[in-house]
């Protein structure tokens, strides 16, 4: 399979244009809120292969103007941990690697639990 680049503004005979030059997205939308988070996904995975089409969703569908309910967009692992030789005090993260990290400097976990992601 050929590697796919993007480029704005240009035409080259290897490459995907995108539809537009840019895709402006609406935090607030359901729709953009989802196709953001698929992006950042994609783009922390060096998956670049669907962006065009992405941008295609984004605008294509939206949401409601009278629709204002928050929607969730996926979820996170938070983890609370207890310092001790801090007078007790609590951190709350989402990152394993900062989990291990804090209990290997002698915090103890709390609690565990599942968060949405709203959007």
């Amino acid at each position: 399979m050929a590697s796919v680049r993007l480029r704005g503004q240009r035409d080259y005979t290897q490459n995907v244009r995108m539809e537009t030059s840019e895709v402006i997205l609406d935090p607030k939308d359901a729709i953009d809120a989802a196709i953001m988070g698929k992006t950042i996904r994609d783009i922390h995975a060096g998956n670049f292969e669907n962006m065009n089409n992405l941008g295609v969703v984004g605008g294509t569908f939206k949401v409601k103007a009278d629709n204002s309910s928050p929607v969730v967009i996926g979820t996170e692992t938070v983890t609370t941990l207890r310092d001790p030789n801090n007078n007790n005090a609590t951190h709350e993260l989402t990152d394993s690697g900062m989990v291990q990290s804090y209990l290997s400097s002698g915090m103890t976990i709390v609690s565990t639990e599942k968060r949405d992601i709203m959007g």
